[in-house]
């Protein structure tokens, strides 16, 4: 059975967004218990996820080795951000800097701008999938 992997909410707990083993990120409002919006277009296991609800944007980390971005209005997926060659397993963003750093089983880590949507520098030398970013 497919389990979910990550969970991020916004600061008053009044929304949550997960990715899951099924490929989806799923929308949640808090208060009614329920999903609201099941956002599909990963080939593969969702990994890791991040969030700006102010900005209404999500980023998702899935084994397709893809990264892609969400509209939390229309629930639509905004770009594709490819690059890595093996799954992407950890994000971390800085919404306000519109930069977002990306780990992979590459063995690579990523930064991206997230205004021009390209890849700004691959950071290469590890030995090994880098699994996580803090």
């Amino acid at each position: 059975r497919d389990k979910v992997v990550v969970l991020r909410s916004d600061a008053h707990l009044r929304h949550v967004v997960s990715g899951s083993d099924d490929e989806t990120l799923r929308v949640w409002d808090v208060r009614s218990r329920q999903s609201v919006a099941q956002l599909s277009g990963h080939m593969q296991a969702i990994r890791d996820l991040q969030v700006d609800f102010e900005r209404n944007l999500a980023v998702s980390a899935s084994d397709d080795s893809t990264i892609r971005l969400w509209d939390l209005n229309t629930h639509e997926c905004s770009a594709v951000l490819e690059g890595h060659l093996d799954r992407v397993t950890s994000l971390r963003a800085k919404f306000d800097r519109q930069f977002l750093l990306s780990a992979s089983a590459d063995y690579s880590l990523r930064l991206w701008n997230l205004e021009t949507l390209e890849c700004e520098a691959g950071l290469f030398g590890h030995s090994g999938a880098v699994t996580a970013l803090a």
